[in-house]
């Protein structure tokens, strides 16, 4: 015998026990964990479109990977590492400036 009728699991909307975890998970997705099973279809979705979004992303990392790596075959550094040294050069002028400049009031 089965215990799953036709007409039973049509007409059925069975609640979901959750606990601190899975809701933590759900959280964590910036979705809202399903409260029944009618709310799963629908959540299921959502998740498809994240699926979507995040193989987009995977697959522009990787042509910048490649890109990266390239870079650092040639140069022997890294393209954000190029920035942060540029940035920690700019940093370190300001601050010999701004200490001149103190120096000179100082002085006065």
């Amino acid at each position: 015998k089965s215990k799953n009728t036709g007409a039973k699991a049509e007409g059925s909307t069975k609640p979901i026990k959750h606990n601190a975890v899975t809701f933590k998970l759900f959280d964590d997705l910036k979705l809202d964990a399903p409260i029944t099973t009618d709310d799963i279809p629908g959540l299921l979705e959502k998740l498809e479109e994240q699926l979507e979004s995040y193989k987009v992303k995977v697959k522009k990392w990787e042509e910048k990977r490649e890109e990266m790596k390239r870079k650092i075959l040639e140069d022997g550094i890294l393209p954000d590492e190029e920035e942060k040294e540029a940035e920690e050069k700019k940093d370190e002028a300001e601050e010999e400036k701004k200490e001149e400049a103190e120096e000179e009031k100082e002085e006065e």
